[in-house]
């Protein structure tokens, strides 16, 4: 990435709008997300989600043109029947515990609810117990943000490499005070 500094454009939507208020807020609801409800719903969740919230800005708010209607309604409808069916249905059966094999003999198989570096029957006290519908509540924070997230930049004076620039720097900007 490499802009000169006489191209530079400082544009508010990316040091403003679309960092402070949207990417950094939206990873930390991932990250409680994830923590939750697990990684596979809720990228599933917030994937779907992102895909219905982009094209709804870009076809009412942006005018962008749709070349045929019927199966792009078609589309939509299955990816929010799809977000549906993974924010409801949960892979495993509630209180049924989880297992993985690691390596090739099943002698090694471990139980994901204890990490390995803790000894057999050490639960940590201060642990908060996950919750699914939080997590599926965060993961659709997630999507409707991450779905308005390039908005900014097609408001935004700066496009390009200038945009991501400004966009970095915001970043930065914001993430400081969390650190």
């Amino acid at each position: 990435l490499s802009v000169p500094p006489h191209e530079m454009v400082w544009d508010w939507w990316g040091r403003v709008v679309a960092c402070p208020f949207m990417w950094v807020p939206t990873n930390i609801l991932a990250i409680a997300a994830i923590k939750n409800a697990g990684l596979g719903v809720c990228m599933g969740v917030w994937a779907g989600l992102t895909v219905v919230v982009s094209f709804t800005w870009g076809a009412v708010y942006f005018h962008e043109p749709i070349s045929n209607v019927p199966l792009t309604l078609v589309g939509l409808f299955l990816v929010v029947v799809g977000v549906v069916s993974l924010a409801i249905y949960p892979s495993i059966p509630w209180g049924q515990k989880t297992a993985k094999y690691y390596g090739t003999n099943s002698e090694k198989l471990l139980d994901l609810e204890q990490r390995a570096d803790d000894p057999p029957g050490v639960e940590d006290p201060q642990a908060s117990k996950p919750s699914r519908p939080l997590g599926i509540l965060f993961a659709i924070g997630v999507g409707i943000i991450n779905g308005s997230l390039m908005v900014p930049s097609k408001l935004a004076h700066a496009q390009g490499q200038q945009y991501a620039l400004v966009f970095g720097i915001g970043c930065g900007m914001a993430s400081v005070p969390l650190a």
